[in-house]
């Protein structure tokens, strides 16, 4: 038998996922949708390691409901290993940037990408994500339009001070000046996308080796769907402390995060540096 306590926070808990879901739609804002399924797709990664730590070696039917629930084709092998067909795998690992999720660097048979548990639940996390981006904006019902716009003012409010935080904060400098792929890593940012690690680590080490201060690195990350000072902090104050200069052309190519749009590839700070001495 619940108390009280415990049943109102759980109704609470039960209505705010629907409920938070109106405000999306109605507010209609790509970056607060991106941060809201970074959010729920967190929550529910902690929950499935969760379920998974509680059922031991009982937890591989319920990966594969949970799966088969988004639409993957995962099945289990033995120990610890599980395969999803490649097109599905594609379709998470495209976004997951870094260079161990490259297709090419992963084990496959018959057409099918074999992972570890843990990469598992990572690739669950963003079909999540991505399941609740896509079903998002949605149609709210007309009996509820008016009471959910009481609340919609103040959050438009909040967001156009974003935006403003956001553009005063990069204004320190002179995007247009930036190597292609920079500015894209800071457009992405603005989006409210996650970029990956070593597109972090390219940005971070170009933009302290300009003159950007600590803070205001970590002022550009703010906009990141995952953003958490703690962390960034220290990774920007771990770059800052080893000197590090950002990685040349060839590979932020091999990395994927290069753009393809830069007529004299070479090294960031070198294309930034002519740009800056031609004007242009």
């Amino acid at each position: 038998i619940l108390d009280h306590a415990k049943e109102s926070y759980l109704v609470t808990e039960l209505l705010s996922y629907p409920f938070s879901r109106m405000i999306l739609s109605q507010v209609g804002d790509p970056y607060l949708i991106r941060r809201f399924a970074v959010v729920e797709a967190k929550i529910a990664h902690t929950r499935l390691r969760r379920k998974v730590e509680s059922l031991k070696r009982e937890y591989i039917p319920f990966i594969l409901f949970f799966g088969r629930d988004l639409g993957l084709e995962l099945a289990f092998i033995e120990a610890d290993k599980f395969e999803i067909h490649f097109l599905d795998y594609i379709h998470v690992s495209s976004i997951l940037r870094d260079i161990e999720w490259k297709l090419v660097n992963r084990r496959l048979r018959n057409g099918r990408v074999v992972l570890s548990l843990k990469e598992c639940l990572r690739l669950l996390q963003e079909f999540i994500r991505l399941r609740i981006e896509e079903n998002l904006p949605a149609p709210v019902p007309k009996m509820l339009e008016t009471g959910v716009e009481l609340y919609l003012p103040e959050i438009r409010e909040e967001l156009s001070k974003r935006t403003a935080r956001f553009e005063h904060e990069i204004a320190v400098v002179d995007p247009e000046k930036f190597p292609p792929c920079v500015r894209s890593m800071i457009q992405d940012i603005a989006a409210g996308i996650n970029i990956s690690h070593s597109a972090r680590f390219t940005l971070t080490s170009f933009l302290l080796n300009i003159g950007l201060s600590v803070e205001d690195v970590i002022k550009v990350y703010r906009s990141s769907p995952d953003f958490d000072e703690s962390k960034t902090r220290y990774q920007v104050e771990h770059i800052a402390s080893k000197g590090y200069t950002p990685p040349s052309c060839s590979t932020i190519r091999t990395y994927g995060n290069c753009t393809g749009s830069c007529p004299f590839p070479g090294h960031p700070l070198t294309i930034y540096r002519k740009a800056l001495e031609s004007g242009g």
